[in-house]
């Protein structure tokens, strides 16, 4: 208050009285005193503020803080100049209520702008309080103004005589503050950017931090009033909370304080929730909500000043950037704050300051974020690099592995394929062995019922020698064409029987066999093929066989032109030749096995294959 009253004196002796004199080459006139009163109940009238005498004198551009009164001005105007059309201009479009009150007849004539005055109704199309007034040249004149503003009072009256000096001010304003949007707008698009490349989140805090300090900017420059904004200019302002949310968040990751100052860290988002908070009431009621919102701006920025410096002191190197971006806003927002709330004169400096200040700490952070973006770039390359000398090596031992373990199983493959050849031959030299045994058992028999039993019985023994025999001769045991050896076997069988007329017609799909379903096929194939030539009464003994693969499924189909199939009686055994087709196809993946009769023997067998 002291600080106050000593501009306050200071003032009324600069300017010494309070006409203001237009002279005769005066375009534009400023800096000049206004006598000022202030309704604090905000119920006065005109006729009732005529009748005060104004003691209070201010500078024409001032600043009052908050107040939740009117503000009236009383301007005495000396016209010593040709002219007699002037304009009286504000500078600030954010007053809610502006009317100029001119005497004519004995009666007031009262005038109105501001932000509950639509711009077409106004003097002038212009987001900032414009009147035009009348003054005959060589004379005076007296202008009361009520001002009153839900933001803070402070602002600047101007006096012109010209209108082009109002488009080219406004021309000049509207050009400066799209320029430092459009800025933002880069800014924004070069961060997302980023964003998108590394999935970072910081840079999306930062983007919404700029966003939001966008979105103030249009609103405290009055762009928004021109594009039809205007009921929505409170709730634009409620930005402030938002863009300063994002501000800490974008802080607490780039100085990662929840590593270095965990009580800090809960202490921003308490003050987080609290911002959410009174933007919530703000919306309900702007003020006093908005005026502790700004308060408590004040407070967060001091906060985040000294985590910056703490976190640098405690290792954080990162931290000394990001310190010098904030001083240098904190001190512009500082100077701006003091300006509004009346404790700094309004002027050029303590009014514009911050957009400096914040336009280039915002060009800091951007150019901080670009440099870690390199970083991440750089350690993404060395890791990859890393990465890709891990994987040669790794491949080459693999490589190296897979071809000595390749190596080994070859070995043991062949070794393995040589042991089961040499058993396969064993087996058939035992069974050479037995069939010598029963050819000479057969031998002491003279009656040819016997011999007959004995050379079935030989004859089932060499079909099984065949098998192995095939096995021994083949390349690979785990490679068995169904053709070539199915072919052998009819070719055994042909032997057996080669002072019979035998015409065997084949028709084999060809398809590897697995060395269990070949052995237990060739059985059970040269069982019915003996069947079919040993029970046959004809000269010529006609067969098919047909082995067919469909699908997940192999049949084969022997065919005969003899007597046909004869089934035994219930109480009567099966033959032992049946008896090894049952047994043996048992050992094949869901097999049926079936015999019946239709112009000789129809023998069928199925099975699955997996």
């Amino acid at each position: 208050m002291i600080f106050r009253f000593f501009l306050i004196l200071l003032s009324f002796f600069y300017f010494g009285h309070a006409d203001i004199i237009v002279q005769k080459d005066t375009e534009k006139l400023e800096n000049f005193s206004i006598e000022y009163f202030y309704d604090d109940s905000r119920e006065l009238s005109i006729e009732d503020i005529e009748k005060i005498e104004f003691t209070e004198k201010v500078p024409s551009q001032f600043a009052f803080g908050y107040k939740k009164g009117n503000s009236w001005f009383k301007l005495k105007i000396k016209n010593k100049s040709q002219f007699k059309e002037f304009i009286l201009y504000l500078n600030e479009p954010f007053f809610e209520e502006v009317n100029l009150f001119e005497s004519q007849k004995n009666s007031w004539i009262k005038r109105s702008s501001g932000l509950s005055i639509n711009l077409n109704n106004r003097d002038i199309y212009d987001i900032n309080p414009l009147f035009f007034i009348n003054i005959e040249p060589k004379s005076t004149k007296t202008f009361y103004i009520q001002t009153y503003a839900k933001f803070a009072q402070f602002g600047e009256f101007q006096l012109l005589n010209k209108k082009a000096l109002i488009v080219q001010k406004r021309l000049i304003n509207t050009s400066l503050y799209t320029l430092f949007l459009g800025a933002l707008i880069f800014i924004i698009i070069f961060n997302m950017f980023l964003y998108i490349t590394i999935k970072d989140v910081i840079y999306l805090y930062y983007v919404s931090y700029i966003f939001f300090f966008a979105i103030f900017i249009f609103a405290f420059s009055g762009l928004d009033i021109y594009l039809g904004l205007l009921p929505w200019h409170y709730e634009l302002h409620l930005s402030i909370p938002l863009l300063i949310t994002f501000l800490i968040l974008f802080s607490i990751r780039f100085l990662e304080i929840k590593k270095y100052l965990f009580y800090t860290y809960r202490l921003l988002i308490t003050i987080i929730l609290i911002y959410t908070i009174l933007t919530i009431l703000a919306l309900i009621q702007f003020n006093p909500w908005y005026q502790m919102i700004t308060a408590l701006a004040s407070v967060t920025y001091v906060i985040l000043l000294y985590v910056s410096l703490k976190t640098w002191i405690m290792g954080n190197t990162k931290a000394k950037y990001y310190l010098v971006a904030m001083t240098i806003y904190t001190f512009t927002i500082a100077i701006m704050s003091f300006m509004i709330n009346g404790w700094l004169e309004n002027n050029d400096i303590t009014r514009y300051a911050f957009l400096v200040g914040s336009f280039i700490e915002i060009v800091l952070f951007s150019l901080i974020l670009a440099n870690r973006f390199n970083d991440i770039q750089n350690e993404k390359i060395i890791i990859q690099n890393e990465l890709l000398g891990i994987k040669e090596e790794n491949e080459l031992f693999l490589e190296q592995e897979v071809t000595m373990r390749t190596n080994e199983i070859s070995t043991l493959l062949k070794d393995k394929e040589l042991l089961l050849k040499e058993v396969f031959h064993r087996v058939k030299n035992n069974f050479q062995i037995v069939i010598s045994m029963l050819s000479l058992e057969m031998n002491k028999y003279k009656k040819e019922e016997h011999q007959k039993s004995f050379l079935e019985l030989i004859n089932r023994i060499k079909s099984m020698s065949m098998v192995h025999q095939f096995l021994y001769d083949s390349d690979k045991l785990s490679h068995i064409q169904s053709e070539e050896y199915l072919l052998k076997i009819i070719e055994e069988v042909k032997k057996v029987y080669e002072k019979r007329a035998i015409n065997i017609v084949t028709n084999i799909d060809s398809y590897i066999l697995k060395v269990n379903d070949a052995m237990v096929l060739g059985v059970i194939a040269n069982e019915v093929l003996n069947n079919s030539i040993k029970h046959h009464n004809q000269s010529v003994c006609n067969i098919s066989l047909d082995l067919k693969k469909i699908e997940h499924s192999i049949c084969l189909i022997i065919k005969d032109d003899g007597i046909g199939f004869i089934p035994k009686k219930e109480n009567k055994t099966s033959g032992l030749g049946l008896k090894l087709i049952e047994q043996f196809s048992r050992k094949l993946n869901s097999s049926k096995v079936s015999f019946f009769s239709n112009k000789g023997t129809i023998f069928e067998l199925t099975y699955f294959i997996k």
